[in-house]
């Protein structure tokens, strides 16, 4: 599966990148790295909307700037918390990862695989985008032009406004266009949340029966990794307790906190771990290892069409990162940082505020400076982990 993935990851940018060498004409760079492509797709559509649905936008548009602030004070005490717990507190774990295929971003979430991660980016950016295009419309401010960019390996999606008319809006206006992103990708965590749920969860919950738990992945900077448990294992038990499908694994795990030591038997092989905090909430505890069951029995007519079974975990796993970067980009962006979405509702507000142009940039650099070093505690554990598993290699000539 990991070949697949590497082999579609590279066509998608052999054919993206011979785009830009026999079409040069057509894109546009900035800053040497960042690689526009400008189109008029959506433009129309982006105005008729507007046209046609003005109060509700509005009134909409009062809601998306109320979250849109609420949002950015939710993920900056976020951001704060934890840093402040990986600073103070042994074995916290960060509250900030990068989004990348086959790194296992969210405590006990699936790989995420190449073709999971384009196809959300491209949905959950192009939504993004086309809601601040409507709302400049509504506003009578012009949209030039929409399109794709590419930063790098990164692909993401941007409509272009006249920047001069945007700027010369009142605050209301401005902060509705800022705050429409964000608020669109909320809306959309939320409808993929209600088909994962409500719709894929109880296809895949009664097509199979899972039994036992293997472990696919070990954290390398928690207290496991020291421990005789390797990827490949089966669970026996935690604790004398016996671990008989993933469900139970994690019913047993809730019951202890950070920093116990748990007994964990696999593959007839007992270690003792120290339980890490987990990353989302510091009360809880966390082990630090993907699972996934150990055997799968289809039932009813998945039994006769184990390909059917493999489609519904494929919509299931892609529904799940739809859900959880569309949440996590629309949080991100609502940080008071530079030049991002909610780093420019935060300056609107600010020279709202002090009514002085001066002080508004005073104030939004100094909190865009606190931004930048949260983000850096909570990424330095990340960054460590790269560069052992870069340099380990080398070291282990040494050693």
């Amino acid at each position: 599966m990991v070949a697949v993935d590497l082999l579609l990851a590279g066509v998608f940018y052999f054919v993206l990148y011979s785009l830009y060498f026999l079409f040069p004409s057509k894109f546009h760079v900035q800053s040497k790295f960042i690689i526009l492509y400008r189109t008029k797709i959506g433009l129309r559509f982006m105005d008729k909307l507007a046209k046609s649905f003005p109060r509700v936008l509005k009134v909409l548009s009062y809601i998306s700037i109320s979250s849109g602030f609420l949002g950015m004070a939710f993920i900056f005490a976020y951001l704060f918390k934890g840093a402040y717990l990986l600073l103070v507190q042994p074995g916290a774990q960060p509250v900030l990862s990068p989004v990348l295929p086959g790194v296992a971003t969210v405590p006990g979430a699936p790989i995420l695989s190449f073709t999971h991660w384009i196809i959300s980016l491209l949905v959950i950016v192009v939504v993004h985008e086309f809601c601040h295009g409507i709302y400049c419309r509504l506003h009578n401010v012009p949209v030039k032009s929409s399109g794709f960019v590419f930063l790098g390996p990164l692909l993401g999606a941007f409509v272009e406004p006249d920047d001069k008319k945007f700027e010369k809006q009142k605050t209301y206006p401005q902060l509705s266009v800022l705050s429409a992103g964000a608020f669109a990708n909320f809306i959309f965590a939320g409808i993929f949340f209600f088909v994962l749920m409500f719709i894929l969860n109880p296809i895949v919950s009664h097509a199979a029966i899972q039994e036992g738990v293997q472990i696919t992945t070990i954290q390398s900077d928690l207290p496991i990794s020291q421990s005789h448990l390797r990827p490949g294992m089966v669970l026996d038990s935690i604790n004398n307790q016996t671990v008989s499908d993933p469900q139970i694994f994690v019913k047993i795990l809730r019951q202890y906190h950070p920093n116990e030591i748990i007994s964990i038997t696999a593959n007839n092989t007992t270690s003792l771990v120290r339980l890490a905090s987990n990353p989302a909430n510091s009360s809880l505890s966390y082990l630090g290892v993907g699972v996934t069951p150990a055997s799968v029995h289809l039932t009813g007519i998945f039994e006769r069409m184990p390909l059917l079974y493999s489609f519904f975990i494929w919509t299931y796993e892609l529904f799940f990162w739809l859900f959880t970067i569309s949440l996590g980009v629309g949080l991100f962006n609502l940080l008071p940082l530079g030049p991002i979405d909610g780093g420019k509702m935060f300056y609107v507000a600010s020279l709202w505020m002090f009514k002085k142009e001066q002080k508004a940039r005073q104030v939004w650099i100094f909190i865009s400076l606190v931004c930048l070093i949260l983000i850096g505690i909570n990424l330095f554990p990340h960054l460590l982990r790269l560069l052992s598993f870069l340099f380990h290699p080398i070291l282990a000539l040494f050693s």
